[in-house]
């Protein structure tokens, strides 16, 4: 990857700037401390990789008052050009991000924009700043990491991430595969097993089709016979329908002429009744004369004792008054006094009156009595006289009735007498007609099972088809499944051929990575120390070990400017080391900030020499620095200065 053009907006100290950077050589990045040389570059990484590569909250990013941020950066990578805009706007400082390629959009969004660029470079951001961008004070960052991180990072950054990731997939392949295995071991039958169910299903089903055919033709034959008997009944059900018919008509007719003959019987009764009635009304033809004058009699009887009560009781009178009044009492006839022989014969005349007076009084009640029988007796005898004369009455009536009902029962017993000649001659036989029928239902009920077993067969031979499929559907699923097991297990064979493999290459790789950076960072360290030292190893730890006097010390025994020399040569081989093998060479960049800060004069000299001798694997390299002694050596100058409120860019 190269750099071709930076512009930036309001990015921290920034105001509004566009660097276009040479396309090789050793570029300085140069002004005094806290003007934002480092944050020029850091840009960069804030383009490519989001607020994460940044060094302070998202807030701080974008200049003091200002409401939005951007920035663009166009790099070359691979021979294509790619255009990066990063931008962050408003008071949440929301972000956004694109990459163009031409007039292309590639990305759009913050994080397609940054899986676009990790997928473009090939890295992440740690192994960006690792490999490419060694910031202020942070060229201790490998040996500061635990010796497992550092060797993974390494192992990593220089390629072989791609081979473990390709081993994990193998090795996920291979457990998925043994996952289905396990699954298809659960549905694994016994396929001979199967095969010989199913030639017995077939055998089954044949036999129950030549039992259906054989049955069909039963069927058939008895079908015949039903039709036969079937037929012979219907004629004798005709002969049964007019005898049922008929002795229908012959029961009602006899139950018509029973009544007839009863009526009959009772209208001679009702003859024999009016008849003797008549006889008895002319023997009581006087009795209603005689009842009158009995009734008169015991009513004359009545009245007779009402008057003689009044006589006695006016007589009763009489005599008390004279009683009363004595000799005094005046003569009915001559009104004169009476006196006392006149009161004495009116006594007696009073007394003797009432006395006959009493004697009529009892003679007429006892006769009472007697009367009033008489007359009761008379008056039953002129009442039935009454009903013997109304039933004698209806004597022409009912004689007439009879002689109706002797005509109607002489024409019933005809009708009777028709209906038997007509039935003999029908001639039906019950006993005849019912053992027929008895044949005919015989017949219809041997037709009706013959049917039902028929339909049996029926749902045999379907089920029998049914379960012939499924056990071929089993039997093609079982072939299905064993194809498929063993093609799963010669995928396995080959999966952990393959993981071997890969394992072998991975060994392989790393057991080539650490001797190709103890050369290469050997090499840089003897050029820088003039050859104070021997060279520079790796253990297997990647713990950087320096040979000197013919013995490896760790750098613990060496002070600060000798750790950071070390440690920039490890960060520079790694650098070249990844360029060569990804065959990017001559078409990279390295930024390196403020990374003479603990070594002298002399070995800043070396450094930029040795920083001119890798420049034809690494296309720009930037060197950031405050110190200007250093300007001579470096061929293109970028000075950061301020003017006012923001910080500028010269380019000298």
């Amino acid at each position: 990857m190269k750099l071709n053009r930076l512009s930036l907006e309001n990015y921290r100290c920034f105001g509004k700037i566009n660097v276009d950077f040479p396309g090789e050589g050793l570029i300085g990045i140069l002004g005094k401390n806290g003007v934002g040389k480092s944050s020029l570059m850091e840009a960069v990484a804030w383009i490519l990789y989001g607020n994460f590569a940044a060094r302070t909250e998202k807030e701080q990013i974008t200049t003091t008052g200002a409401n939005h941020c951007e920035g663009v950066l166009e790099i070359e990578v691979n021979g294509s050009s790619y255009q990066i805009m990063r931008q962050m706007k408003g008071k949440t400082f929301t972000s956004d991000a694109a990459v163009h390629h031409g007039k292309s959009c590639m990305a759009r969004g913050v994080k397609p924009t940054e899986a676009f660029v990790k997928e473009l470079l090939g890295m992440d951001l740690n192994c960006f700043y690792a490999s490419f961008f060694a910031k202020q004070k942070e060229l201790n960052y490998l040996s500061d990491l635990r010796p497992e991180e550092r060797r993974s990072f390494i192992i990593r950054l220089l390629g072989i991430g791609p081979v473990d990731e390709a081993r994990a997939d193998v090795r996920q392949e291979i457990r998925g595969l043994e996952a289905q295995l396990g699954v298809l071991d659960t549905q694994k039958v016994d396929i001979a097993e199967v095969k010989a169910k199913l030639n017995l299903a077939e055998e089954v089903m044949a036999k129950a089709e030549r039992e259906k055919i054989a049955q069909g033709t039963q069927i058939e034959g008895l079908k015949k016979t039903a039709k036969e008997k079937r037929a012979s009944l219907v004629k004798m059900e005709k002969a049964r329908d007019a005898h049922d018919k008929l002795t229908s008509l012959w029961n009602s007719t006899k139950t018509e002429y029973k009544i007839v003959q009863e009526r009959l019987e009772e209208a001679r009764g009702g003859i024999k009744r009016a008849e003797e009635a008549e006889k008895k009304f002319q023997e009581l033809a006087g009795a209603e004369k005689n009842a009158q004058k009995a009734q008169g009699t015991y009513h004359g009887l009545l009245q007779r004792v009402e008057t003689v009560k009044e006589k006695i009781q006016e007589l009763n009178h009489s005599l008390e008054r004279i009683e009363a009044v004595g000799s005094e009492e005046k003569c009915p006839v001559c009104t004169k006094p009476l006196g006392e022989e006149g009161l004495k014969k009116a006594k007696q005349h009073l007394t003797e009156e009432l006395e006959r007076s009493r004697e009529s009084l009892l003679g007429a009640e006892r006769a009472i009595p007697r009367a009033k029988a008489e007359a009761q007796k008379v008056q039953e005898e002129a009442d039935q006289a009454k009903l013997f004369a109304r039933d004698a009455s209806t004597l022409d009536e009912i004689r007439k009735r009879a002689a109706e009902e002797k005509t109607r029962l002489e024409e019933l017993a005809k009708e009777l007498e028709r209906i038997k000649k007509e039935g003999k001659a029908l001639g039906f036989d019950k006993k005849a007609h019912e053992e027929k029928k008895g044949e005919c239902d015989r017949a219809i009920e041997a037709l009706h099972k013959a049917e039902i077993k028929a339909r049996d067969l029926e749902h045999e031979v379907e089920r029998g088809r049914d379960e012939i499929a499924r056990t071929k559907e089993k039997i093609a699923e079982a072939e299905k499944t064993s194809k498929l097991t063993k093609d799963i297990q010669e995928k396995m064979a080959k999966n952990n051929k393959l993981a071997e493999v890969l394992g072998a290459f991975r060994t392989h790789l790393i057991g080539r990575i650490r001797p190709a950076l103890s050369e290469k960072a050997s090499e840089l360290l003897t050029s820088l120390t003039d050859n104070k030292y021997e060279g520079l190893l790796l253990d297997e730890d990647y713990n950087i070990l320096i040979e000197d006097e013919g013995a490896s010390y760790s750098l613990n025994r060496y002070s600060g400017g000798e750790k950071d020399l070390a440690n920039f040569c490890l960060r520079l081989a790694i650098s070249q080391l990844l360029v060569e093998s990804r065959g990017m060479r001559g078409t990279n960049f390295i930024v390196l900030d403020e990374i003479f800060g603990s070594q002298d004069e002399g070995r800043r000299n070396n450094l930029l020499d040795a920083l001119s001798m890798v420049s034809n694997i690494f296309g720009q390299i930037f060197v950031i620095t405050h110190l200007d002694e250093e300007k001579e050596k470096l061929e293109t100058i970028f000075e950061v200065v301020e003017e006012g409120n923001h910080s500028v860019i010269r380019q000298q």
